[in-house]
């Protein structure tokens, strides 16, 4: 397998010491941008950059007609760009947190959001720290878990300091009491560890086509798994 790597910021860095290096065929950054031609040469692009910057290298990328995995958050996606890749019969996989660990939080806290009508004077928080050097805030984690409790309205509480690799707590309060959920991530390997998997993943399953959540591959794997048990029974 050839990958790019896009972005040799905390975690493309971290990518490129993660793949073995006869893997790494180009890696691109600001002094450096990826071209198409370079980009036709992979097998799948890696991609840690700011959302403006993946938004303006879409085209580009569509051109090299190359599977993609991406970190990059707060993108907003053409609106026929599911249609397009699948067309081309490519996958692009997209996460706000490529931890695995917290995108099974997504799936618990999915079902909290189900709950709520249980709890009687509920309120909701959600809480995250990051490093000093973080430059969305939010974060696209936070985001995520708003969206998934289907409130925009719920507070977000974000700080900003050392070389923290991030934490995010979902808190559910009522006078009685307090459910939280919280992902803690010690090493930021952790994400590039689950970028890489992902985009193994893409080569590993032809039958992948189309813009997919990171979430939604992690929940179908889940899915998959829990089904070959029953089989087994």
């Amino acid at each position: 397998m050839k990958f790019a790597v896009i972005g040799t910021g905390k975690t493309g860095s971290c990518i490129l010491k993660l793949l073995p290096k006869q893997e790494v065929l180009y890696a691109f950054n600001s002094q450096n941008p990826p071209t198409v031609a370079k980009l036709k040469q992979v097998d799948a692009s890696i991609v840690f950059v700011t959302g403006p910057v993946m938004q303006s290298m879409i085209p580009s990328l569509l051109e090299a007609k190359r599977p993609l995995v991406t970190g990059s958050t707060n993108i907003k996606w053409p609106p026929h760009l599911n249609e397009e890749l699948i067309q081309l019969g490519i996958p692009w996989i997209h996460a706000n947190n490529f931890s695995i660990g917290m995108n099974l939080l997504f799936h618990m806290s999915s079902v909290v959001a189900r709950s709520l009508p249980l709890f009687d004077d509920s309120t909701l928080h959600i809480k995250e720290h990051h490093h000093k050097d973080k430059k969305d805030t939010p974060s696209g984690t936070s985001l995520k878990l708003q969206e998934i409790m289907g409130d925009a309205g719920i507070k977000i509480h974000s700080t900003r300091q050392g070389e923290h690799a991030g934490e995010h707590t979902l808190e559910l309060s009522t006078p009685q009491e307090t459910l939280t959920l919280t992902h803690q991530a010690r090493d930021r390997t952790l994400y590039a560890k689950g970028a890489i998997w992902a985009a193994q993943e893409l080569l590993w399953q032809p039958s992948l086509k189309g813009l997919i959540s990171f979430e939604d591959l992690v929940g179908s794997l889940l899915l998959n798994k829990k089904e070959a048990d029953k089989h087994d029974q």
